[in-house]
């Protein structure tokens, strides 16, 4: 059996690994990227010196895919932020809060000043984390969903995923108040996916707030790099990997699909893979089932900075380690030192103005800014994509209608390739 995915980040290198592991000798895999590099959105590269990442950065100790994977490989995973790390909630024109870098007071003091509500939502986010758990026994056991919605429903999240995050953090469950909502909510999912709670489904808002640290556990990083997973995974998959190939066309035959490649030339395949959003592929698809559902993705500047950042800037002596900002401030989302050696990483929505660069920092030795659609609008929605929207189709994007994480494409791509396998066999 030929089996084309296209797409050579996370999700389609999760899909290959899992038909290989499932199929053996049976299929020939064959795995295309546009890009001259493995990775697709996940993109580690050295700077200044170190490895950092331009794409999905953190991964939570509860991911049981990413951490497992980076195990089997012999990968190491080390803590996001360096003990006594320090954080800020900056409007514009003051820090509204900074803790201090010692777990146990830092935890008082936010307690004090929210009263009840970061409880509240670090309950609603450990349940979030315990639910999704139980996606993994049934993964393992080949369970084939037709839908993201399924998938959800089957562990009790679906719902969260149809509901506005800002309603639901109202809710008399969370009872988040208007100041635990500027402070700290938004803040945390302007930095996790440059959006914010008014407009975000539940299910993105309490995935945020896991990457917020409210669910215990740890955030790590891949020492080695991110996109070291999606390239041990595509080796484990012994797929046939064709970089720089990009697909203009997609024709559903009587069995099977044509890839009609740039190069002029045509892979035949009996299955397709979809691992890389439609929206931005540009692959024009005869039969087009995506149309209809098509999603907007939020275009984010990542910029890279080595040089000395002035407090001044910020009005405090020494600036935490990282600076979350609120709902309406312009020109950044956030900002992040990365490691001792005066890397700073910040996500903004455009490109930084030079004055603004010049103002925050003395001497910039080195910068690099990468620009990409780094994930959907996640909106409330009533419906979800299709795993396989036609026969021989399968859409493993489709979980990014309500949730968007290293993890949960891996997750997405082990399911869509589950609904392969029960079709083939």
């Amino acid at each position: 059996m030929r089996i084309g995915v296209i797409g050579a980040g996370i999700c389609g290198a999760a899909v290959a690994e899992r038909l290989r592991r499932a199929l053996g000798g049976r299929c020939r895999l064959f795995v295309l990227d546009c890009d001259s590099r493995v990775g697709g959105r996940v993109r580690s590269f050295r700077f200044a010196g170190q490895i950092v990442e331009a794409g999905a950065s953190l991964f939570h100790s509860s991911n049981v895919l990413v951490r497992d994977y980076v195990e089997h490989m012999g990968l190491q995973a080390t803590p996001a932020s360096p003990p006594g790390h320090t954080a800020g909630i900056w409007d514009g024109e003051d820090f509204l809060y900074r803790t201090r870098g010692r777990s146990w007071r830092d935890t008082v003091a936010m307690t004090l000043r929210y009263r009840g509500g970061l409880y509240r939502l670090s309950k609603e986010a450990k349940d979030v984390v315990d639910r999704m758990g139980d996606i993994y026994p049934m993964l393992v056991g080949g369970v084939a969903w037709p839908s993201p919605w399924h998938l959800l429903q089957s562990v009790g999240l679906a719902d969260l995923a149809r509901v506005r995050a800002v309603g639901y953090l109202a809710g008399h469950r969370c009872r988040c108040g208007t100041r635990l909502l500027h402070e700290f909510v938004n803040p945390v999912s302007r930095n996790c996916y440059g959006q914010v709670a008014a407009g975000m489904n539940a299910l993105a808002e309490a995935v945020s707030l896991v990457g917020g640290g409210l669910a215990g556990g740890q955030l790590l990083r891949v020492r080695e790099g991110n996109d070291v997973l999606c390239r041990g995974l595509l080796t484990r998959a012994n797929a046939e990997v064709r970089l720089s190939t990009t697909v203009r066309r997609a024709v559903q035959r009587e069995e099977g699909w044509e890839l009609y490649l740039a190069d002029s030339h045509v892979l035949p395949v009996d299955a397709v893979v979809l691992a890389a959003p439609p929206e931005l592929t540009g692959i024009q698809w005869e039969p087009d089932p995506f149309t209809r559902q098509s999603r907007t993705y939020k275009r984010i500047h990542v910029t890279f900075l080595h040089g000395d950042l002035k407090p001044d800037y910020f009005g405090v002596r020494e600036t935490p380690g990282i600076v979350l900002t609120t709902d309406g401030h312009r020109p950044f989302l956030s900002l992040e030192r990365i490691g001792p050696s005066g890397i700073y990483k910040i996500f903004s929505e455009a490109s930084l103005p030079d004055e603004l660069v010049r103002s925050m920092f003395g001497k910039v030795h080195d910068s690099r800014e990468v620009i990409h659609d780094a994930y959907p609008f996640l909106f409330p929605r009533e419906k979800h994509r299709l795993f396989s929207p036609l026969p021989g189709l399968y859409d493993a994007t489709a979980m990014e209608d309500c949730v968007s994480t290293m993890e949960t494409q891996m997750i997405a791509g082990q399911a869509t390739a589950n609904l392969l396998i029960a079709h083939v066999s």
